[in-house]
């Protein structure tokens, strides 16, 4: 099974000059729990609500003065909409990551792949928990970013 048949479909994308007020806006208007930010059309990062909220909010930053880009993730751990799920569930696994950006041949987002789309995506049961389990852990100081 490939990618691109159990992704998530982006749309949304955010600027890095946008507030986080802004970003967190998107992403409850648009049901998401992360979306890339890009910059003059490349993607330069990627930021979850969790990001907003443990980054930012939690240190009493002001929503509308401070921009996703203090609080924004990278380098960008992504995946090939072409390669297989299970290729992609190692990745996550080894990358210690809960999403993947999902990139075509041009290398465009087209959109995110998260453990609950592994876990609907026809896994065995216990790839996906050897995954979740090994993402869980105590993570290491340096790790790829998340998507």
């Amino acid at each position: 099974m490939k990618v691109r048949e159990i992704m998530s479909e982006q749309v949304a994308f955010v600027r890095p000059d946008s507030t986080i007020r802004e970003t967190a806006s998107v992403l409850r208007d648009r049901d998401l729990g992360g979306v890339p930010v890009v910059e003059e059309k490349k993607i330069v990062g990627f930021v979850t609500d969790r990001d907003l909220v443990i980054r930012s909010l939690a240190n009493g930053d002001d929503p509308e003065k401070s921009r996703t880009s203090d609080v924004m993730t990278t380098p960008i751990a992504s995946v090939h909409e072409d390669q297989e799920v299970a290729d992609a569930a190692k990745m996550m696994r080894e990358a210690r990551v809960r999403r993947l950006l999902v990139t075509d041949s041009d290398d465009k987002a087209v959109g995110v792949l998260a453990l609950a789309d592994l876990a609907h995506g026809g896994l065995p049961k216990e790839t996906v928990a050897e995954v979740v389990s090994t993402i869980s852990e105590e993570t290491p100081p340096e790790r790829p970013s998340e998507v």
